[in-house]
Formats: C-alpha cells, sequence, structure tokens
C-alpha cells in the first residue's frame, strides 16, 4: 500500500514539470533589487532558443531560453542561434514559477546588441547567473 502512494506520488511530481508553468514577478524583492538594470557582455558563447509550451508543441513561441554552447533540443525548441561573444544584454525583471514543484527563478534580458528577439520575453535561470556570472559575463 505505502509502495503504490509513493509511486502516485513520484508520478505526479515528474508530470507536474510537464504542465504550462505560470510565472509571476518579483523583481521587487529585496534580494533581487540591485541586479534589475544590470547591463552584461557575454564572455562565452551563448545560444538562444525560440521555445514553445503548447502541449502539443504547437508552433506557437512563448518565450526565448538561453543558454550556453552547446545549448539544447527537442520538439519544444522551435529556433536556434548562436549568440557571438560580447553580445550584450540588460536585466529588466526576475520571474518565479508560482506552480511548480520546487522553488524555481529565471531573469529575464532584454537584447541590446540589437533587434532581435523583440516578440519574445529572453530567460535565463537565475541560481545559473549567480553562480557562473563571473565566467560568463562582464
Amino acid at each position: 500500500m505505502n509502495l503504490r502512494i509513493l509511486i502516485v506520488i513520484s508520478l505526479i511530481l515528474s508530470l507536474s514539470g510537464c504542465l504550462i508553468k505560470e510565472w509571476e514577478d518579483v523583481s521587487g524583492e529585496n534580494e533581487f533589487k540591485g541586479i534589475i538594470g544590470t547591463q552584461l557582455k557575454t564572455k562565452v558563447k551563448f545560444v538562444i532558443h525560440g521555445v514553445t509550451t503548447e502541449p502539443n508543441y504547437e508552433e506557437v513561441l512563448h518565450h526565448y531560453s538561453l543558454m550556453e554552447a552547446p545549448g539544447f533540443g527537442g520538439p519544444e525548441v522551435l529556433s536556434r542561434e548562436e549568440l557571438p561573444i560580447g553580445t550584450k544584454f540588460k536585466l529588466v525583471k526576475v520571474i518565479r514559477c508560482v506552480d511548480c514543484t520546487f522553488k524555481r527563478e529565471n531573469i529575464v534580458l532584454e537584447l541590446l546588441s540589437n533587434d532581435n528577439y523583440q516578440d519574445a520575453p529572453i530567460a535565463y535561470h537565475y541560481d545559473r547567473f549567480i553562480k557562473m556570472k563571473a565566467e560568463y559575463f562582464e
């Protein structure tokens, strides 16, 4: 009986990552106030991915995901482009997942180097940003 309950709970937790997530702006919290408006310049190659969160991977762009090269792939990726070293961004806000099982935060960036990627937010994992800021950004 206990094993069944454990299996059901594990299944629910694993499937919860597949659902469309809701995000809230937490930029005003003390932890994040000091980084809003920060300008960043990449020191390594990044890849920007156009991502859909539609259940059937319909070609509806929801956001761009920024990741260090080589990036990632999958049916949710609608587009992919390498960004050169020296690409400039501005950190415009921090968002937190409201319905995720575990705490998850992203920074939202504005591309300053050109006018591309204005049609959806550009997201990067907050935890990764904090850990790797010195290595990846100036």
